[in-house]
Order: structure tokens, then sequence, then C-alpha cells
């Protein structure tokens, strides 16, 4: 035990005069902006997730649902109200409607209690007229109607309308739903009512064309042990579903956004190992001679490794909160920016993000960092009186292994894709291999150039070509950091341009609605006038 101390002592002076003498700045400085940037673009991307999926899940009223065409259990609504989760229900089916001696086929949603649990429904006072978000449903009795059905039905606010067997007094305008969909049963003009007053009607009978929906709303953990539950118990005849389920071009939209947000964060763990691996190879190479005198005084490799082990452990538990704070400074900062063009708030983070930022400082330091430090075991004492002794350094197997298998594990945490990992790292190998060539022949190309140049442009490209290896690393780092910006700057532009380019150039950007036949001639010729082209009708 004693001898143990003496050796974390011993890490510790060491540990404490590297700082003092300033050679640990660069590898300190280096793990900072890895940690600092990851965390940063992690907490950013995280916050813009979320909303992304919080405000995709308006377009559902939930956070997920159960979809049936059969009436859908009570004790699936018991288990998850056990698990903090809330529940509303909704009913939806086609119904001929009846006013006096008019009558129209209408698309009826009765609901429950707590509906919508995502969005709102909007109303007007009139129909056709202003609307406003509500946080009110219809009373039992009572309906609201779509504002087409009004001059459809001859019918006014207050006046009673027959819907099946029970007549129901219409009460108010509804302008719109969060979740009105592309099902068949949503195409007619809509009727809000009341999930009791179904009964009534009489109209739900058994082969009715009935679509039952019952609706969640919790943080992702309730609903991941939600769906934990029901899994064991969802026949084929009940669908689980998200908004990537419930509507494909929303969810593929979300999918899209999401894997930018993530190239962006996975493009910024790589250039943090880079930017750890060029400050531990400048580390090491500082080092030499210090570990060829502790050699001569006694150590032994195992000690050289013990020390450095437990130098890059401290480093570390120092460098990483710090990191953490700087990252989340930083992700301030870029939200406050963005806020001003959020029509939202976003919100809180998780705790992956930070979890995220610790990992990628402590496997930088193992996977970039170890390699070349852990090759300081194997410098000769002969160096404290032959300075010319070359120390070879990890092997080029051991060195570029790590940073792979560090890179890929980092990566495929983050994303939680595989695909995209390979992807990524397939193309960075490729660019790097080019990018290194390209490096090379310049280097080769300016030796000869140094030849035939003046003294002082002869020693710069010497100097170069002394330290060709890390010249060429360096070249590649900038290059790939450059190369990644311009990658992100062209998925940007291409990621909104592939959403404008699924419609076509000339498709309708603006609509009148609700014009009567009677009128149609009108609103063609004032359109006509202000020379107004690709007009279509429909009814």
């Amino acid at each position: 035990m004693s001898v143990a101390i003496r050796r974390l002592a011993l890490v510790l002076r060491l540990l404490a005069r590297d700082w003092r003498g300033g050679e640990l700045t660069l590898l300190i400085i280096a793990l900072l902006v890895a940690v600092g940037t990851v965390s940063a673009i992690s907490l950013t991307v995280d916050r813009l997730g979320r909303a992304l999926v919080s405000e995709s899940s308006n377009f559902l009223a939930a956070d997920r649902l159960i979809a049936s065409s059969r009436e859908i259990p009570e004790s699936f609504e018991i288990t998850a109200r056990t698990l903090g989760v809330d529940t509303a229900r909704t009913l939806t089916f086609a119904s001929m409607v009846y006013a006096g001696e008019r009558n129209q086929l209408v698309s009826v949603k009765a609901v429950s209690d707590g509906y919508p649990l995502r969005g709102v429904l909007r109303v007007s006072e009139e129909p056709f007229g202003p609307d406003a978000p509500t946080d009110a449903l219809p009373a039992v009795g009572e309906i609201w109607l779509d504002a087409r059905l009004f001059p459809a039905l001859g019918i006014a606010l207050g006046q009673g309308l027959a819907v099946g067997e029970t007549t129901l007094r219409v009460t108010g305008v509804l302008a719109g739903e969060p979740d009105r969909g592309g099902n068949f049963l949503d195409f007619g003009p809509r009727l809000l009512m009341r999930l009791d007053d179904v009964p009534a009607t009489g109209v739900v009978r058994p082969g009715s064309r009935i679509y039952h929906r019952l609706l969640f709303r919790g943080d992702e953990n309730q609903l991941d042990a939600l769906a934990g539950e029901l899994d064991g118990v969802l026949k084929p005849n009940y669908r689980w579903m998200s908004i990537r389920e419930s509507s494909p071009s929303i969810g593929d939209a979300l999918g899209r956004a999401e894997s930018f947000l993530m190239l962006g964060g996975l493009l910024a763990v790589l250039l943090a190992g880079a930017a750890v691996a060029l400050g531990a190879h400048r580390y090491a190479r500082r080092h030499y001679d210090h570990v060829a005198i502790l050699k001569t005084l006694g150590a032994t490799p195992s000690n050289v490794q013990f020390g450095y082990l437990v130098l890059l452990l401290v480093l570390g538990a120092i460098a990483v909160p710090l990191g953490l704070a700087l990252g989340a400074l930083i992700h301030l900062g870029i939200i406050r920016v963005l806020q001003e063009f959020m029509p939202i708030a976003l919100p809180l983070p998780g705790a992956k993000p930070l979890l995220v930022g610790a990992m990628t400082g402590f496997v930088c330091l193992f996977a970039f960092a170890l390699p070349p430090v852990f090759a300081l075991r194997s410098i000769s004492p002969m160096r404290v009186i032959r300075r010319d002794l070359e120390h070879l350094g990890p092997s080029a197997a051991l060195t570029y292994g790590s940073a792979a298998v560090g890179s890929l594990v980092l990566l495929v945490w983050y994303t939680g894709s595989l695909e995209l990992t390979l992807f990524t790292l397939l193309g960075v190998l490729g660019v790097s291999l080019t990018f290194g060539a390209v490096a090379l022949l310049l280097l080769h190309g300016g030796h000869r150039i140094g030849m035939q140049a003046g003294s002082r442009w002869r020693l710069a490209l010497a100097g170069l070509r002394r330290r060709r290896n890390e010249n060429v690393a360096q070249l590649l780092i900038f290059g790939l950091a450059i190369m990644l910006l311009l990658i992100l700057l062209l998925l940007r532009t291409e990621l909104l341009e592939e959403w404008r380019s699924q419609l076509p150039d000339d498709a309708p950007n603006h609509f009148v609605m609700n014009v009567v036949p009677e009128e149609l001639d009108a609103v063609r010729s004032l359109l006509a006038e202000h020379a107004l082209s690709g007009v279509y009708c429909f009814r």
C-alpha cells in the first residue's frame, strides 16, 4: 500500500510540475474543446429534437396512441394511468345529420375529457369568423360544427341538429383540430360531440365502420414503460402508433431533420477526437527525455505506464467538468441567438447530452491519447546520453485501431444509428486518404522547389519534411474540419430544398374556401382581372 501511495504522490508532483510548466496546456485545451463542443451541440440538438417531437405530436393530439376498428379495452387505460400517463379517447365515424328537410353526411368525432392531450382546438364565435384557441369541449348534449355545415344545413347557433336517434344543440363553430388526418372518415365536414352522447344516437351498431383511438401523454420513460407493459397484450387489431406511423409524411420530414442534427453532433465528435490526438502526441514527444531520466533513476516500464495512466485520469477528472460547464454556456448562447427565430419555447434538455459530453472526454483520452502516452514506457534510458536515439512511438495499428474503435463507440452511442455511423466513417476515411496523398505530394514537391530556393525557404521546407507525419496529420485535420463544415452547410441547403421539392412548381399556395356555386363565376372573373394563373376549382 505504501508503495502505491508513493507512486501516486510522485505522479501528482509530476502533474503539478507539468501544469506549472505549461506542458499540459495544449492537451487540456484540446479536452475542453472536445467536451465543450460535443456537449454544446448535444444539448442544442437535444432541445431542438425534443421541440420537433413535441410540436409534431400536436398533429397526433397526443404523444402516442392505440388505434383500432374495435373498441379498445379499458384495461389499457388503467395500465397507463398507473404509470402516470394521461389518457383520452376519441371515436370517429361517418353519419347523416338532419336539420328540417336538409341533410348532410358528416364526419363525427366523439371525444372524452382531456382531449386533445397535445395541441389545441380552435373555435370561432360565428361561421367563417376569426378563430381562437380554446381549452373547452362541447358540454354533454351539445355539439360543435364545421363552419361549412351552417349554410349547407341552413342552421344557426343554438338550434338543434338530429344525429341518429337524438337531437343535440349546436353551441360552437369548430375552426380547427390538431389531429385532423387523412383517414377516410375524416374527409367530410366535422361534427364534434362528447363521447357520453354516442349511445343515445344509436348510430354505433355491430358492423358500423368506426375508428377508435386511445390517446396517451407522458414523458419518454413513462411511454416506453407503457409500451413494454402493453406489448404482450396488444393484439393484431390494436396498433401502437407515434407521429411517424400515424403520419408518414410528417414522420419522414422529422426523420430527415433529426438525421441532419445528429450528423452535426457526429462530426463534432470526430473533430474532438482529432484535437485530443494532436495534443497527446505533442505532450508525449515533449516527455521523451523526462521518461529516459526516470528510467535511469530506477523507474520500470510498468511504473511509467501506471504514472501516465493516473495522470490521464486526473486530467480527465479536471477537464471533463470544466468542458461540460463550457458546453452549457455555449449552448445557452446558441439558444439565445436561435430563440428569436423560434415560434415556441424550447423544452429543457435531458441528461444524455451531458453523458455524451463526459463520455466523449474519457473515450478521447483513452482511444486517442493513451497510445502515444503509453508508448513512453518503451523509451530507452540511453536517450539521456544519446539525444539522437530515435523513439519509434506506438505502432500504427495500435494508434489507428484504438482511434477507430473509440470513434465507432462514440458515434454509435451518440446517433443510435450504426448505418449512419459506418457511412460517415467510410466517407471520412476516403477523404482522409485523399487529403493525405495530396499533402505528401505537396511536401515532396516542396522539397524539389526548396532545393532551388533561398536559404530561408530551404530551411522552412526542411523543417516541414522533418516533421512530415505531424504536418500531414495537421493538414488532414484542418482539411476535414473545413470539409465537414461545408457538408453541414450543403446538407442544410439540401434538406430545405428536398422539403420544397416535394411540392410541384405550380402547386397552389393560396386558397379561397367555401365558395358557393352561384358566386363561382364572379370569383373566376376577379382572379382573371389580376392575371392569376394556375387557378383550379374543386367541389
